[in-house]
């Protein structure tokens, strides 16, 4: 004999599971999405979908004033037009109070239901979300290779508030020593940021968020000098016309010192000894202020350190000849070798007895070979410098070395080595 018994399982109760952020959509306009544990209805009938009148928005500023607000629209979690039984949706609103720090989402009682019927229980309901500010800002600076630029990546597309490409008169810039031996720091261009050289460089657009600028300063970085770069006010606005009323930061960037070795890709890779080379007689010594010292042979004036020179990054010593790298990637010569002129954009330079070797930025190498080596005795001219047809991807390149008379070994960014003979 069996008998049957009735339970009664109350339906789950409805409740919203996870608010996320408040989304830009423009400047002035956001969202925030709303995800319930079932879906969601306008009526106990579940023949309505939710409307824009079943919320509730108080914005609050930092003095803890309070307006009343409402939606601009609601929309489904997927983009679409709500139809009834949505579990996420999403409400769009203005901020156009840049006072405004949060916002509230209150429901309305008896406003929303699920397919039950059952209305979603609002006492204690209230969501507090930050605003974003509705005006541009900077989102992250990046300091480059060598501390030669600093990259500055805004929240938005940006320009002038005369609606021109920003320039360097829309910025200050704010330099602290802090007892470090960088000194005398010029920003002296603005570019995009598409080209390690400021000539090689795309010039900004109206609506750019990517910029680099170009710097120059005197001495070795310690790694405790920090510059800030700060946008005028009044001087930057958005697309639609939002005017930055006040500084913008992303606060002090710290250049990088070529003492720590550890630092991936600083200047001449960060390598101690590139501040230090030994021929077989003379030595070369770069002081923390950039300067050079040389002492030992004199045969061919390879000691005679140019007196203009200064913010010297490397030095390499060979056969009675010694090279200088400076800071803006300019090679410097002087003793038993000829550098050309216009031998620019050098990252790093290694030594052999009968020249030096440069990597460019562009991952291509030169040797610069000293007078008795690159001499012509038919045409009777000396060819100072020779590009080396090397059987690698430039791109590929980060590094070079070199051993003995002419070995140069090459360590890739894949991390092998590659050598080879000249």
């Amino acid at each position: 004999n069996q008998t049957s018994k009735e339970y009664f399982i109350p339906a789950p109760k409805l409740r919203i599971d996870h608010v996320s952020d408040a989304n830009p959509v423009s400047a002035f306009e956001l969202y925030v999405e709303l995800f319930f544990n079932s879906g969601v209805y306008g009526d106990a009938n579940h023949s309505q979908p939710l409307s824009k009148d079943d919320f509730i928005l108080e914005f609050k500023t930092a003095k803890e004033d309070v307006t009343i607000g409402e939606p601009k629209n609601i929309i489904a979690g997927n983009g679409s037009t709500l139809f009834g039984g949505e579990k996420s949706i999403r409400i769009y609103f203005e901020n156009k109070n840049a006072e405004n720090v949060s916002v509230t989402i209150k429901p309305k009682e008896n406003a929303i239901f699920n397919a039950t019927g059952t209305p979603l229980d609002v006492s204690g309901i209230a969501y507090e979300i930050d605003l974003p500010s509705i005006y541009p800002k900077v989102s992250s600076t990046v300091i480059g290779v060598a501390n030669k630029y600093i990259d500055v990546i805004f929240d938005r597309p940006v320009q002038s508030a005369n609606n021109e490409p920003l320039s360097l008169d829309d910025f200050e810039f704010v330099f602290h020593q802090n007892d470090g031996y960088a000194k005398n720091v010029i920003v002296h261009t603005l570019r995009h940021n598409d080209g390690e050289e400021w000539d090689l460089a795309s010039s900004p657009f109206v609506g750019d968020k990517e910029y680099r600028f170009f710097i120059l300063y005197d001495g070795i970085p310690t790694g405790v000098e920090t510059l800030e770069i700060k946008a005028k006010p009044g001087r930057i606005a958005d697309l639609e016309g939002n005017i930055v009323p006040l500084n913008i930061t992303a606060g002090p960037i710290y250049f990088v010192s070529p003492y720590n070795s550890y630092m991936e890709d600083s200047y001449v890779e960060g390598r101690f000894n590139s501040l230090v080379s030994k021929s077989s007689g003379h030595t070369l010594v770069v002081d923390t202020n950039g300067n050079v010292t040389a002492f030992g042979s004199n045969e061919l004036g390879e000691c005679d350190v140019p007196e203009n020179l200064t913010n010297v990054k490397a030095v390499a010593a060979g056969d009675r000849f010694s090279v200088a790298l400076n800071g803006d990637g300019r090679l410097v010569g002087w003793g038993r070798i000829r550098v050309p002129e216009d031998c620019w954009s050098v990252k790093s330079i290694s030594a052999s007895k009968y020249g030096v070797f440069a990597l460019r930025y562009d991952g291509t190498i030169a040797f610069i070979g000293n007078d008795e080596f690159l001499f012509d005795s038919i045409t009777q001219k000396y060819y100072y410098e020779q590009k080396l047809n090397i059987p690698l991807e430039a791109s590929s390149v980060k590094e070079i070395s070199v051993s003995g008379e002419n070995q140069l070994y090459i360590l890739k960014k894949d991390g092998t080595v590659s050598g080879f003979d000249f």
